[in-house]
Protein backbone atom coordinates (compact mmCIF):
# COMPACT_ATOMS: atom_id res chain seq x y z
CA UNK A 1 0.00 0.00 0.00
CA UNK A 2 1.35 3.42 -0.71
CA UNK A 3 0.22 7.02 -0.66
CA UNK A 4 0.85 9.89 -3.48
CA UNK A 5 -0.18 13.67 -2.45
CA UNK A 6 -1.74 14.76 -6.19
CA UNK A 7 -0.48 18.04 -7.32
CA UNK A 8 -3.32 20.39 -7.47
CA UNK A 9 -3.07 20.90 -11.16
CA UNK A 10 -4.03 16.87 -11.52
CA UNK A 11 -6.64 17.35 -8.75
CA UNK A 12 -9.63 17.82 -11.31
CA UNK A 13 -8.61 15.22 -14.39
CA UNK A 14 -7.51 12.25 -11.63
CA UNK A 15 -10.79 13.39 -9.39
CA UNK A 16 -13.19 13.27 -12.73
CA UNK A 17 -11.57 9.85 -13.57
CA UNK A 18 -12.69 8.23 -10.54
CA UNK A 19 -15.89 9.69 -10.52
CA UNK A 20 -16.57 8.02 -13.30
CA UNK A 21 -16.40 4.93 -11.60
CA UNK A 22 -19.46 2.63 -12.05
CA UNK A 23 -22.19 3.97 -9.95
CA UNK A 24 -22.42 0.81 -7.90
CA UNK A 25 -19.12 1.72 -5.78
CA UNK A 26 -19.64 2.21 -2.11
CA UNK A 27 -17.71 4.45 0.39
CA UNK A 28 -17.45 5.07 3.32
CA UNK A 29 -16.24 8.72 4.68
CA UNK A 30 -14.35 9.48 7.95
CA UNK A 31 -13.89 12.97 9.34
CA UNK A 32 -10.36 13.29 11.54
CA UNK A 33 -10.67 16.58 13.66
CA UNK A 34 -7.17 16.84 15.49
CA UNK A 35 -4.99 14.82 16.25
CA UNK A 36 -6.92 11.74 17.62
CA UNK A 37 -10.80 12.72 16.98
CA UNK A 38 -12.83 10.79 14.45
CA UNK A 39 -15.78 10.62 12.82
CA UNK A 40 -17.25 7.77 10.38
CA UNK A 41 -19.95 9.77 9.13
CA UNK A 42 -21.27 7.30 5.96
CA UNK A 43 -20.90 4.17 6.10
CA UNK A 44 -21.12 1.74 2.96
CA UNK A 45 -22.75 4.04 0.63
CA UNK A 46 -23.56 4.80 -2.95
CA UNK A 47 -20.17 7.01 -4.02
CA UNK A 48 -21.41 9.62 -6.47
CA UNK A 49 -18.11 11.67 -7.00
CA UNK A 50 -15.83 14.31 -6.27
CA UNK A 51 -15.45 17.96 -8.02
CA UNK A 52 -12.88 20.47 -7.55
CA UNK A 53 -13.70 23.74 -8.54
CA UNK A 54 -10.58 25.88 -8.76
CA UNK A 55 -12.22 29.52 -9.76
CA UNK A 56 -13.87 29.49 -5.80
CA UNK A 57 -11.32 26.68 -4.38
CA UNK A 58 -13.85 24.33 -3.43
CA UNK A 59 -13.98 20.39 -3.43
CA UNK A 60 -17.12 18.88 -3.22
CA UNK A 61 -17.30 14.68 -1.83
CA UNK A 62 -20.75 13.31 -2.44
CA UNK A 63 -21.78 10.14 -1.33
CA UNK A 64 -25.13 8.45 -0.37
CA UNK A 65 -26.76 11.41 -1.26
CA UNK A 66 -24.90 13.59 1.02
CA UNK A 67 -22.41 16.74 -0.36
CA UNK A 68 -19.17 17.25 1.84
CA UNK A 69 -18.11 20.90 0.89
CA UNK A 70 -14.29 21.46 1.52
CA UNK A 71 -13.11 25.11 1.35
CA UNK A 72 -9.99 25.99 0.06
CA UNK A 73 -8.13 22.21 0.65
CA UNK A 74 -4.99 22.14 1.19
CA UNK A 75 -3.88 18.72 -0.19
CA UNK A 76 -4.98 15.65 -1.99
CA UNK A 77 -3.53 12.24 -1.15
CA UNK A 78 -4.72 8.89 -2.84
CA UNK A 79 -3.37 5.44 -0.99
CA UNK A 80 -3.42 2.41 -3.35
CA UNK A 81 -2.17 -1.00 -3.86
CA UNK A 82 -1.09 -2.10 -7.10
CA UNK A 83 -3.77 -0.61 -9.80
CA UNK A 84 -6.43 -0.18 -6.71
CA UNK A 85 -7.45 2.91 -5.24
CA UNK A 86 -7.88 2.24 -1.49
CA UNK A 87 -9.12 5.61 -0.63
CA UNK A 88 -8.87 9.51 -1.21
CA UNK A 89 -7.95 11.68 1.72
CA UNK A 90 -8.53 15.24 1.40
CA UNK A 91 -6.75 17.49 3.94
CA UNK A 92 -8.81 20.76 4.58
CA UNK A 93 -6.57 22.07 7.37
CA UNK A 94 -3.82 21.25 9.09
CA UNK A 95 -5.41 18.77 11.32
CA UNK A 96 -8.83 18.02 9.41
CA UNK A 97 -9.29 15.61 7.22
CA UNK A 98 -11.76 13.82 4.92
CA UNK A 99 -11.14 10.07 3.63
CA UNK A 100 -13.48 8.15 1.75
CA UNK A 101 -12.30 4.67 1.56
CA UNK A 102 -13.39 2.25 -1.41
CA UNK A 103 -15.69 -0.40 -0.90
CA UNK A 104 -14.62 -2.62 -2.97
CA UNK A 105 -10.87 -0.85 -3.95
CA UNK A 106 -11.63 0.82 -7.05
CA UNK A 107 -9.88 -0.95 -9.71
CA UNK A 108 -8.69 2.19 -11.58
CA UNK A 109 -5.13 0.60 -13.76
CA UNK A 110 -4.88 3.12 -16.48
CA UNK A 111 -5.26 6.17 -14.33
CA UNK A 112 -2.61 4.72 -11.19
CA UNK A 113 -0.21 3.89 -14.58
CA UNK A 114 -0.21 7.57 -16.03
CA UNK A 115 -0.53 9.55 -12.47
CA UNK A 116 1.43 7.10 -10.07
CA UNK A 117 4.43 4.98 -10.59
CA UNK A 118 2.83 1.29 -9.82
CA UNK A 119 4.32 -1.45 -8.06
CA UNK A 120 3.14 -4.40 -7.68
Amino acid sequence: MQSLHLKKVDWNAVLDHISRAPKTLRASVQITLGDADSQRINESLVFEGMTFDSSIEVLTMRVGGVAHIIHRPLHVEITYSATDILSVAIHAAPNVRYMATFLPPLHLPDLLRSYFPVRS
